[in-house]
């Protein structure tokens, strides 16, 4: 397994000027850059190039969209740092879904607690569906019983959806993006609205100051 390519051999760098983040990604698919996953001794784990998560992400909304979600409903996902937090996150957006990325527990020996925020979390955030990564997938299903959410699992539960021939509706520009809940360190996580174009202006910005442009 080797990471992959940094630079694109033939499309141009964009740096910016998207309208929303399936237009970016449909674009850096054209290319041969995409994603590398590390441990925490910087051992490569994954290789996700862009076109292969536009791929699975297509495939991802499609069962969402056959699965009978509607525009607007939530995700929720933990933010762990493996491929299958792309697919979710950019096939929510192809679904029309907003993505709810939530933080894993802090520290050891923290179970209640954390199934008690992630119970807060899916019901201030409004979520129909959550998806974890194996390990906290128990702590997940545990949080969303008697709540709202009609799946909630590992990506093995979504994977089970029937990808169905329907049309993507991807969030567009102007619209809403994700979901981002504060770190609550001091209080109780709150969840604050990204749109598209916020999101998109704000990258834009960072891209353009001279530091980035040395």
């Amino acid at each position: 397994m080797a990471p992959t390519p940094t630079r694109n051999a033939a499309l141009p760098f964009r740096r910016g000027g998207f309208g929303c983040l399936a237009e970016a990604l449909d674009y850096a698919a054209r290319g041969e850059t995409g994603v590398s996953f590390f441990d925490a001794r910087g051992r490569l784990t994954a290789a996700l190039p862009w076109r292969e998560a536009r791929a699975g992400a297509h495939v991802f909304a499609r069962r969402l969209i056959g699965a009978g979600f509607a525009v607007g409903d939530r995700l929720l996902i933990t933010a762990e740092t493996w491929p299958g937090f792309v697919t979710a996150f950019f096939g929510a957006q192809y679904a029309g879904l907003l993505p709810v990325p939530v933080s894993l527990p802090a520290g050891l020996g923290a179970r209640d607690a954390y199934i008690e925020q992630l119970r807060g979390q899916l019901e201030a955030s409004g979520a129909v569906a959550a998806l974890s990564v194996d390990s906290m997938a128990g702590y997940l299903a545990t949080a969303a019983e008697g709540s709202s959410v009609r799946l909630a699992g590992p990506m093995a539960a979504f994977e089970a959806l029937p990808e169905k021939a329907v049309d993507l509706r991807p969030l567009a520009a102007g619209e809403h993006c994700y979901l981002q809940f504060s770190s609550g360190s001091t209080r109780f996580p709150l969840g604050v609205d990204i749109r598209q174009d916020q999101l998109m202006a704000n990258i834009d910005a960072s891209l353009s100051s001279p530091k980035n442009l040395t």
